[in-house]
């Protein structure tokens, strides 16, 4: 019996040398892995070091193989067990090694589950490696511990805006912008119906959805149930003398059709109707089952309205959260709501740092 060790960029590349030189019956008596120069950081160059025992990979070895196996002894069972977990072993390590990334244990789990939750996989590496900086070993093998840091640090990379108050001095015009089928108008009702409820203060709606059938009749049933008269505005000259016509209320908060990003036609028409108001506040409302290129698209071409904030609308229809960092990370407007759902008024609530990352970390975070 010959044991040896071999030295190797990756797993993959040892296992073969092994297999090469003792055989496809060597058996894998310890593996390990080791850095090598560079600075201290997660991803330095790496070597596997791999200790295998085997007979060689000559004709002769099978009659030996043959023997040991057939000898009653009982510790060939726990030499077994033993091999069968080494093995498990190096895969696993061959798999990390083929990703690219190679972190301690306990953050290759939390690693692998924020990509299960639809974190960008960069951001994940950058998220995992401050958190790396601020918990020493035994605190990253407590799952609680290391999830309420993977939080935190979360949190300090999210941009939010307050919620909607009461100005001392005017009415606040808010415009809701955003594609088709984003959940503009049941927004618009969930915003009214807490002012009106938690603020107990004066709110106006206005509607400049002409185009899709049923727009108007959808606001306007909210309007009732709220007990306030719906405007709408066919133009922009009709919507400015509204404005102007309401200013005894405290909010005045206005719905607009859906436009999508690649009708500039139709952005450049919406831009006027908001030009009639000054001051006014644009939300931009996207979708969280938007895939990401897309809503990044839809970003960068709404930017010709200038908004002030993001509403990102049906968490409620989307499994993982987790693209939600993603986009605070990427997209250089704050959040300012989050919508959970269909029910008036319920199902939205104000955004803050803390809560939109236990929102897009909340199946690890439920460690």
């Amino acid at each position: 019996m010959r044991v040896k060790k071999y030295r190797a960029r990756d797993a993959r590349e040892a296992y073969q040398a092994i297999r090469a030189d003792l055989g496809d019956d060597a058996v894998i008596l310890e593996v390990q892995k080791r850095r090598e120069g560079g600075l201290r950081g997660l991803f330095r160059p790496h070597v596997v070091e791999v200790l295998a025992a085997g007979q060689g990979a000559l004709p002769a070895a099978a009659p030996a193989r043959t023997a040991v196996a057939t000898l009653p002894d009982p510790r060939l069972d726990s030499l077994s067990s033993h091999l069968h977990d080494l093995r498990q072993q190096l895969d696993d390590l061959s798999s990390r090694l083929a990703t690219g990334v190679l972190l301690p244990r306990p953050l290759q789990r939390a690693f692998d589950r924020l990509l299960a939750l639809g974190v960008d996989p960069a951001l994940a590496q950058r998220l995992l490696a401050d958190v790396q900086e601020e918990l020493n070993a035994r605190a990253l093998e407590d799952e609680v511990t290391l999830w309420r840091a993977i939080r935190r640090v979360a949190a300090g990379w999210i941009q939010v805006r307050p919620p909607l108050g009461p100005s001392a001095t005017q009415t606040r015009v808010v415009f809701l912008v955003g594609p088709t089928g984003v959940g503009k108008t049941t927004t618009i009702a969930k915003l009214a119906a807490n002012i009106l409820l938690s603020q107990r203060r004066a709110v106006g709606l206005i509607t400049t959805d002409t185009f899709r059938i049923g727009a108007v009749a959808q606001l306007q049933t909210y309007a009732e149930l709220l007990g306030q008269p719906l405007h709408v505005a066919y133009d922009p000259g009709e919507l400015r003398q509204l404005i102007a016509r309401h200013q005894d209320k405290d909010y005045l908060l206005i719905d607009t059709p859906g436009c999508s990003q690649h009708n500039g036609d139709n952005l450049r028409e919406l831009r006027k109707f908001i030009a009639a108001a000054e001051p006014r506040e644009v939300l931009l409302t996207l979708s969280l089952s938007t895939v990401l290129p897309e809503a990044l698209e839809i970003v960068r071409r709404f930017d010709i309205l200038k908004p002030d904030g993001l509403v990102i609308s049906k968490l409620d229809e989307v499994r993982a959260h987790g693209s939600l960092l993603t986009l605070a990370e990427r997209i250089p407007h704050p959040i300012a709501y989050l919508t959970t759902g269909q029910q008036v008024p319920q199902d939205i609530e104000a955004a803050t740092p803390l809560g939109v990352a236990a929102w897009a970390l909340w199946r690890g975070d439920a460690h």
